[in-house]
């Protein structure tokens, strides 16, 4: 795996042995972040499940400002250390070693440019509708700008995207077995 664009291109990033994390496939991500571009210049990017970082330092790679990544699994959090700093992004980049829905409860009202969910497998049944995934996409939409985007992705259980309390889903992809499903506030929404 390694970075598609921008300053750190073609940097290779390490994925720790073990870990639950599941890679972002390169297509994919790359046509993820060509649709974020109008939003990335100076962006304040927030890579909830970071894993190796693929998708915050794509972010910080292409003009982010500053990423927070949120890991709870040790081996994924040092490999992803070492990923940031391979990219030279050490003064752009913090990472939270919490539990998903806690760190993101944790953020002030419009904090963030751009929210990224990737659940690693033995969460995605907790990203159906209740329950914590819930209330953390409650959070996710208070703590997004005005005009910022969440990006979630789900495993493609061919049932419809899920709907979240504040946000409006603006645009699906499926790449696999995998969903991306685009959302930001929504217009008259409890966020």
């Amino acid at each position: 795996m390694r970075i598609i664009a921008g300053s750190a291109r073609r940097t290779e990033l390490e994925v720790a042995a073990g870990s639950t994390t599941r890679p972002f496939l390169e297509m994919a991500r790359g046509a993820l972040f060509n649709s974020l571009m109008p939003i990335l210049p100076e962006a304040r990017v927030l890579d909830v499940y970071a894993g190796s970082g693929a998708l915050g330092l794509e972010a910080l790679s292409r003009g982010a400002e500053r990423c927070v990544f949120v890991e709870r699994d040790p081996r994924a959090a040092s490999a992803l250390a070492r990923n940031i700093a391979k990219c030279g992004f050490s003064a752009e980049a913090t990472i939270l070693r919490q539990d998903a829905g806690r760190a993101v409860a944790g953020f002030g009202d419009n904090e963030f440019d751009l929210v990224l969910f990737d659940p690693p497998f033995p969460d995605l049944p907790g990203w159906r509708i209740g329950g914590q995934a819930e209330e953390t996409m409650r959070h996710a939409a208070r703590i997004l700008a005005p005009d910022g985007v969440v990006v979630l992705r789900i495993e493609d259980r061919k049932v419809p995207p899920p709907e979240w309390p504040g946000l409006e889903l603006v645009d699906e992809r499926r790449y696999g077995r995998s969903r991306v499903c685009r959302y930001g506030n929504a217009t008259g929404g409890d966020a």
